[in-house]
């Protein structure tokens, strides 16, 4: 009974770290969909660099806690593979079993607070492209006045 329930344990715990690591990949496609827009943004306006400097620092580190995640889930399943191992003649093994569930919970856990972070920044890149785009519409405007007052000032002379 105490095998089966340690056996259960450990699939769960693989299972949640396979849910950690697909749980990565969209933030890892967020940030690079984040640095892209950064790089526009940047090229069209020198207001937003600082911003997309913060957001590029935040998606490095939400990156390497996806890595670090991604270890601990690569360790967390080992040991449940050699718990499996040892449980059946020790039930003192059998309590790195729950070690490692409580590993894997805590993983997702970061992994959720990396996808919010992720988002956040996808929603200040997105707030940069549009002061790029206003800027960029202010200076059309600013253009037109001067091409308007260039041609006066020939009409004039």
């Amino acid at each position: 009974m105490q095998n089966e329930t340690s056996e259960y344990e450990c699939k769960t715990s693989e299972r949640e770290c396979k849910t950690s690591e697909y749980e990565c990949k969209p933030s890892e496609y967020e940030c690079r969909t984040s640095k892209y827009e950064c790089k526009t943004s940047e090229h069209e306006s020198k207001t937003s660099e600082h911003e997309c400097k913060t957001s590029e620092r935040e998606c490095k580190t939400s990156e390497y806690e996806c890595k670090t995640s991604g270890r601990k889930c690569k360790t967390s399943e080992h040991e449940c593979k050699t718990s499996e191992h040892e449980c059946r003649t020790s039930e003192h093994e059998c309590k790195r079993v729950n070690t490692n569930v409580n590993r894997v919970n805590t993983n997702e856990e970061r992994v959720n607070t990396n996808v919010k972070r992720v988002k956040k920044n996808v929603k200040r890149v997105n707030t940069n492209v549009n002061r790029v785009n206003t800027n960029a519409e202010r200076v059309n405007t600013n253009v037109k006045r001067v091409n308007t007052n260039v041609a006066s000032l020939k009409e004039n002379s």
